[in-house]
């Protein structure tokens, strides 16, 4: 598609310059637009290739900032000199005709019979010849349409064209009428306006002004300056040549420095490329060992530093594809803790699931079978193996003092006096658990998040949802917890829904971390989809949690156990 716009472009190019174009400033636009057309076509192709190593990219900056500050002084020192020589021209031309006014006005020049309004001062045009006139008391004139171009010649080496236009207004409108044709010739031409009055002897008529027209070179406007026939412009040339001399200097010596600098670095980036391939390759052993003390030096120090970390950890590898292995059988041993999925406890439908942050975790669920079923919710601080074999431990202590037995306030308050001297002193576990009878449930709660239960159709009330939190700290943060732990019972009925989860739910944080996923989420869920299996309530409440956070795992662990009464 490129290659056929590209042709098309061409052809229209030149049917343009045979049909259209006429001199060189047609032929330059004309020419700009195709060049600006064809980069933007084909700049991605462009700067995918220049742009593709570091060292174009400095040539190309060393570039933009020594070759283009040079285009660009010459650029402004010839508009300088084409300004310079306009401003000193026009200086010449309109200071020339003052001059001649102001020696008519002395009673020089010829006395002239012209129908001229008091105080004229200007031009008389009668055909091809012009003078300059005064009237104050009489006419006097003088012809300056011979005089003037042969002065300007002779002393500067410019063309003086005698006014080819003059100029009028009629209202707010500028009209101009033309007298004659300028001539066809090399050098700078511009217009000088002269903004005195006008008469024209073939209509006897009077104009606001007239515009000459100057004509010269380059080498006229030095050898008119050199002569010293302007002071000012003079001294103006010569200190600008001066300065663009200096400027000039100080811009190659900038252009050199920048080369080096670029060749310093590309050199460096070169050796650093080298070192990176060859790592890629798997050779571990090359090293840049760099002298340098900038930031390219740093680079090449931290790269040696990485390769050989990467040696050490490569020797390594094997050690941690051994504690791969060993988190793999730890985690298969902790869910080998878990209940069996097919466990049923009698009048109680449930689902129920644990998420590890790192393989395995400290946030676990029991069903535990003594005279009585027993549901236990638990969350040992921190992550990883260590929360895993402190929950292991728990489970086995909990399980063994409930089948044994014992209330459930009291298995959670000999859990904690036999876990205490064992547990980390920055570590402690959170509890929750609840003894489910015929038709009412015992909540023990040890520092853990609150047990909810949703009574869909009470004997008193059209709905409600129970936030159980009876009082109780942490297992291991004291050796007896008999006095900061109570238990709590309530009536159950069919339809009920209770349900146990760990902070890792509640305290999920959002993707952008300025909220938590909170109870008031899992609430919504629990009363919008009740009448729905417990299967399905856990899988909705974690779909929730996995979009609201945004991530597959969670910073921390999660337990979660759902039941309904059948």
């Amino acid at each position: 598609m490129r290659k056929k716009l590209f042709i098309l472009m061409v052809v229209f190019y030149f049917l343009i310059l045979l049909l259209v174009v006429r001199d060189l400033y047609s032929f330059i636009f004309v020419t700009a637009v195709l060049g600006f057309f064809l980069l933007v076509l084909f700049s991605p192709d462009i700067l995918k290739k220049t742009f593709f190593s570091v060292k174009n990219r400095l040539l190309v900056s060393y570039f933009l900032q020594g070759i283009v500050p040079v285009v660009l002084l010459l650029i402004l020192s010839m508009m300088l000199i084409y300004v310079m020589f306009t401003g000193f021209s026009s200086t010449l031309l309109l200071g020339w005709l003052d001059y001649k006014i102001a020696e008519l006005e002395n009673g020089e020049g010829l006395p002239f019979n012209l129908p001229l309004k008091d105080g004229f001062e200007g031009l008389v045009i009668d055909g091809d010849k012009v003078f300059i006139a005064v009237k104050k008391e009489n006419v006097r004139i003088s012809r300056i349409d011979l005089v003037l171009p042969e002065f300007f010649r002779e002393e500067y080496g410019l063309e003086v064209y005698i006014p080819p236009y003059i100029y009028y207004r009629e209202k707010e409108a500028l009209k101009v009428k033309r007298l004659r044709k300028i001539p066809d010739a090399p050098g700078f031409r511009f217009p000088v306006v002269f903004s005195s009055d006008v008469y024209s002897v073939s209509d006897n008529r009077y104009y606001e002004g007239s515009v000459f027209f100057l004509r010269g070179t380059l080498g006229a406007l030095i050898s008119g300056i050199i002569k010293g026939k302007n002071t000012i412009s003079n001294s103006v040339f010569l200190s600008f040549l001066f300065f663009a001399i200096i400027l000039s200097f100080l811009n190659l010596i900038a252009m050199f420095g920048g080369y080096l600098i670029v060749r310093d670095i590309s050199k460096g980036m070169s050796r650093l490329s080298f070192a990176i391939n060859a790592v890629k390759r798997g050779d571990l052993t090359v090293r840049l060992n760099p002298n340098r003390v900038d930031e390219l030096g740093e680079m090449m120090r931290n790269f040696d530093l990485m390769v050989e970390r990467m040696r050490l950890l490569l020797e390594k590898e094997k050690e941690i594809d051994i504690m791969e292995q060993e988190i793999k059988i730890a985690r298969k041993i902790q869910l080998r803790l878990m209940p069996p999925e097919k466990v049923e406890i009698p009048g109680i439908e449930h689902s129920a699931l644990t998420i590890a942050a790192r393989g395995v975790g400290g946030d676990f669920y029991d069903i535990i079978k003594g005279e009585d079923w027993v549901v236990v919710m638990a969350d040992v601080s921190g992550k990883g193996l260590h929360s895993s074999l402190f929950g292991a431990m728990l489970k086995g202590i909990l399980t063994a003092l409930i089948k044994m037995g014992l209330s459930l306030k009291h298995a959670v308050e000999m859990s904690n006096k036999l876990l205490y001297h064992h547990l980390y002193p920055t570590h402690f576990i959170t509890l929750a658990a609840i003894r489910i009878k015929e038709d009412e449930i015992e909540v023990v709660r040890a520092g853990h998040q609150p047990v909810l239960v949703y009574k869909p159709f009470s004997e008193s009330e059209l709905e409600r949802m129970l936030v159980l939190k009876p009082e109780g700290i942490g297992l291991g943060m004291v050796e007896d917890l008999s006095p900061y732990i109570e238990s709590e019972k309530i009536k159950i009925e069919k339809g009920d829904l209770f349900v146990l989860f760990t902070d890792g739910l509640s305290e999920l944080p959002s993707k952008d971390k300025r909220e938590l996923f909170g109870l008031d989420r899992i609430v919504s869920i629990i009363k919008k989809y009740y009448n729905r299996p417990s299967s399905e309530i856990l899988s909705r409440i974690i779909k929730m949690a996995e979009s609201f956070s945004g991530e597959e795992l969670p910073p921390d662990d999660i337990a979660l156990f759902i039941g309904k009464v059948k």
